[in-house]
């Protein structure tokens, strides 16, 4: 027997760096597939529906070395439908469809990218793509010691709060928005607990860690400092310390995403572990009677935005139909915010075009550009996608730094900076009229700020005309907002 009648395919190559050795699998809706338990084999499926042939499929994935084939969601499309959103009116957005998502591994020495592009032909297949390795959207750099960091700076020497008065956030604490009544589920890295501007502010009831699978979130290590940052820069106590956060009233939910993958410099995450925090967050949100942020902090490994894998996409699309509003870091990629990874990074390339979901946010700098990072290939991602852009600049935010000896930076940026304020400002909106959808608070931020026209990234966020057109909602009328 030849190597070639070994592996029919040739797909007998090392996966390219930066992707799993496992392929997502999403089968069309009334197909009926499943995994069989009638079978020996660990990746086999059955079909409820007679029109669909899965003999050929099985084989297939047998025949390259399939050596797993799992479900990602536990909760069926009826038990999502199903559930309450007790805190608001009847959301308008339907639940999606989790059954048919699979994930298949693969021995590390095949080609998944070239499995998965042959199990697109096959009938009752949707979708098929490798696993990119994913991780959080921004590095803290070494921290930098900062002096008089309150909002508005006690000298005139600097303003280490500048995105502040940047975004319009003061004139909206003026008209009474803090974030108070609404909650900021941060899916990120880690979180120092103990930090001075954070210890009260977090929810440990809520707290949920994707490695362990319980509220035991980790007290210390090196992941600590991404989940830290975001979650000073979206809500830290304006305690008259230290900083202080856009809504320093909204609680905080600690979601630690849990890095399964250390690599220097960056700890890389499995992708499922984000659509399992996701999943979890809308089991805490079916028992809450407030409105719920989720702020999706990571990235592809090639710096892409996560929800172009399906299993994201999907748990995003049934968080908003539970009532969240969900944003997520456009990536820092410095390409167009709807390409997919491709398979030869970091060589250029171009990989399959997508539909990003959620609130898509890109990063500007202290000058209102697109944010344009020291090494090549890493600036905002950008395209018409983005909603919103807000400041995201590594060399001049300050937020809280998980180094309770130096605990303040002024270097942490990228879109997950941005996406932090973001998530911020839609609680201070939400404040405003708890009755926002999703699909408004979208429409709102593409109405309001000033365009970023160096690069399509949507408007500059305003916080102020952004509270105030929510305001404008409260009367009764939630019906889309007219294009201008």
């Amino acid at each position: 027997m030849t190597e070639n009648d070994k592996n029919p395919a040739g797909d007998q190559t090392p996966r390219v760096s930066g992707f799993t050795n496992m392929i997502e699998v999403q089968f069309q809706k009334g197909s009926g597939m499943e995994l069989d338990p009638a079978t020996d084999g660990p990746c086999a499926f059955r079909s409820e529906a007679d029109a669909v042939s899965i003999n050929d499929l099985n084989n297939f994935i047998r025949e390259h070395g399939c050596s797993n084939a799992e479900r990602i969601f536990e909760d069926s499309s009826d038990e999502i439908a199903d559930a309450a959103v007790p805190s608001m009116d009847e959301i308008d957005v339907d639940a999606p469809d989790l059954s048919g998502i699979y994930v298949l591994h693969f021995p590390e020495d095949r080609n998944v990218h070239a499995i998965a592009k042959g199990l697109r032909d096959f009938q009752g297949v949707k979708h098929a793509a490798a696993l990119p390795l994913t991780k959080f959207a921004s590095r803290l750099p070494p921290q930098t010691p900062t002096d008089e960091l309150l909002f508005p700076a006690r000298d005139n020497s600097r303003d280490f709060q500048w995105y502040i008065n940047r975004c319009k956030v003061d004139e909206a604490w003026k008209l009474g928005y803090t974030g108070k009544g609404v909650v900021i589920a941060d899916l990120d890295s880690g979180f120092q607990t103990d930090h001075p501007d954070l210890k009260d502010r977090f929810n440990l009831k809520r707290a949920f860690n994707t490695v362990t699978g319980n509220e035991q979130i980790s007290k210390s290590g090196d992941n600590l400092d991404h989940g830290t940052a975001v979650a000073g820069q979206a809500g830290a106590a304006a305690d008259d310390s230290g900083m202080v956060g856009i809504a320093h009233h909204a609680e905080l939910w600690p979601i630690e995403v849990g890095p399964s993958v250390p690599e220097a410099p960056d700890p890389l995450v499995d992708p499922r572990a984000w659509a399992k925090a996701i999943m979890q967050v809308i089991k805490f949100i079916r028992t809450e009677k407030r409105r719920v942020v989720v702020s999706i902090e990571g990235q592809t490994f090639g710096n892409g935005n996560v929800t172009q894998m399906v299993m994201i996409r999907e748990a995003v699309l049934s968080a908003i139909a539970h009532g969240a509003v969900v944003c997520v870091a456009a990536g820092n990629g410095d390409h167009e915010v709807n390409e997919a990874d491709c398979d030869n990074f970091p060589d250029p390339c171009h990989g399959e075009i997508f539909k990003p979901v959620g609130i898509t946010v890109g990063a500007t700098d202290i000058k209102d550009l697109p944010y344009k990072g020291d090494s090549k290939g890493e600036g905002t991602n950008f395209g018409d996608a983005v909603v919103v852009s807000a400041p995201g600049d590594p060399k001049n935010d300050l937020t809280c730094s998980a180094n309770l000896a130096s605990p303040y930076t002024s270097v942490f940026g990228g879109t997950s900076g941005a996406t932090a304020k973001v998530a911020g400002a839609i609680a201070l909106m939400l404040q405003a009229n708890p009755q926002l959808k999703h699909a408004h608070v979208e429409q709102i931020f593409r109405k309001t700020g000033t365009p970023v026209t160096s690069k399509p990234l949507g408007r500059l966020l305003n916080c102020e005309e952004a509270v105030l057109m929510a305001e404008k909602l409260s009367g009764g009328s939630l019906e889309p907002i007219a294009a201008d």
